[in-house]
């Protein structure tokens, strides 16, 4: 059985957070949250409103932001991510998508 998208998400941020290279990596919620209010009403909560943005986020240690978008194997990745992660790029950060502890290694550089 393959792993879900959450247990390789799982297992690509114990990766980075103990990479010598990385400084700090945490995870992004993004998405539409269902809240109580006090008088039993619900409210709706929007976490994380910047399209695109991928689930993990850091900075490695040159200074660099890290940008980590993570697939099952059979996940695709939506256009508006691709573009988030082409313009990170750009601008300098180390940024791609994974889909294994392997991929995280490769954008690492750690792996060929």
């Amino acid at each position: 059985m393959e792993p879900s998208e959450s247990q390789i998400q799982r297992a690509v941020l114990q990766y980075l957070k103990h990479h010598p290279r990385v400084a700090i990596v945490y995870r992004v919620n993004s998405g539409t949250f269902q809240a109580s209010n006090r008088d039993g009403s619900t409210r709706y909560i929007r976490a994380n409103t910047q399209r695109g943005m991928p689930d993990l986020c850091g900075t490695l240690r040159d200074g660099r932001a890290l940008y980590v978008e993570v697939k099952a194997r059979r996940g695709k990745v939506m256009p508006h991510q691709q573009e988030f992660l082409d313009r990170a790029a750009a601008a300098g950060a180390l940024a791609g998508v994974v889909r294994s502890v392997a991929d995280a290694q490769r954008l690492m550089g750690d792996i060929q």
